[in-house]
């Protein structure tokens, strides 16, 4: 009878399971593989949505094989920048938006005053405005209307 605490042959001869360096992986690239999914998604609803495009085409526009463009689908590819590129050329579309477009306006917008109503009623008195806002609720009206 063989000792119990020994390991049978199987394990004995087993590779080394890298299951912690693949979720160290996974968790340090999550954004990366959220955002490529989302990518997936909306790459297969202009599919779906045009029944002119089919996956066949969109292998032949990005020059891959069938089968990738399925793996992209299915959001499990890792994609890279060039993918994504060459699928905003093939689609028409824009998947990617410059930090630097989402940040900054190109015209930065105006203060914006919004008179209290004692400069209201200020402001309507100095000029001999008639029917000058005689009550809060009046005030709030007019701010609201506007």
């Amino acid at each position: 009878m063989k000792n119990s605490t020994q390991l049978p042959d199987v394990l004995k001869n087993a590779k080394p399971s890298k299951w912690q360096e693949r979720a160290k992986e996974r968790e340090e690239n999550s954004d990366w593989k959220d955002f490529c999914f989302e990518v997936s998604l909306r790459v297969y609803d202009i599919i779906k949505s045009d029944r002119t495009l089919s996956q066949k085409w969109l292998a032949e526009q990005l020059e891959v094989s069938p089968q990738y463009v399925t793996k992209l689908l299915k959001g499990k590819e890792n994609l890279t920048i060039q993918t994504i590129m060459k699928l905003e050329g093939a689609l028409g579309i824009k998947l990617i938006a410059l930090a630097e477009e989402k940040t900054e306006l190109k015209t930065p917008l105006a203060p914006v005053n919004i008179p209290t109503y004692n400069d209201l009623i200020v402001t309507s008195n100095s000029a001999g405005v008639s029917g000058v806002t005689e009550s809060i609720e009046e005030y709030e009206d007019f701010i609201l209307s506007a």
